[in-house]
């Protein structure tokens, strides 16, 4: 509407927590054949934010961790022969953490015949705005990646060779 400014948009700003780290190992067996290993550790958290306070807001504490995992082999088979192996594991884990007191609504409020110890009810105003009614959710993958290349270096050019499996 004209003449309308600074309207209110949100009770929170957007505040994640970011916790990783990450390591990696070089092992050479031989001149000729090398490992590695490596792992990513990560994690992310966020309060949730939503345009209302209180019981009519949609707000839900969230996490999503990552696990990264590698492990890998490089052997020369000659001099301008090189494999090159990886085996990766990832597993990516989200889903919401609600806190106590956003249980409980339906019985403070006095709403029957729906579970007493639930989140407050989903609310939509046609043509106003959504209320409450947060989600839970929990999710859980696993990925999985098979690497194999060839290289072989002929003069000034480079050839490679291989396949990917994800």
């Amino acid at each position: 509407l004209p003449g309308i400014f600074n309207n209110f948009g949100s009770q929170a700003v957007t505040i994640n927590q970011v916790n990783g780290w990450g390591g990696k190992i070089d092992h050479a067996l031989t001149n000729n054949n090398k490992l590695f290993r490596s792992i990513v550790w990560s994690s992310l958290y966020s309060p949730g934010i939503s345009t209302y306070p209180g019981v009519l807001s949609s707000a839900m504490p969230t996490t999503d961790n990552i696990r990264i995992f590698r492990l890998g082999e490089d052997s020369i088979l000659r001099p301008n022969w090189i494999n090159h192996a990886t085996f990766g594991f990832n597993r990516v884990r989200s889903g919401t953490n609600p806190t106590a007191d956003l249980f409980g609504w339906p019985a403070k409020i006095g709403l029957t015949g729906i579970d007493p110890n639930g989140l407050f009810p989903y609310l939509n105003v046609f043509d106003v705005g959504e209320y409450g009614g947060t989600q839970i959710y929990s999710n859980a993958e696993n990925h999985f990646d098979i690497n194999e290349s060839l290289s072989w270096i002929k003069g000034k050019h480079t050839f490679k060779f291989g396949f990917e499996y994800l």
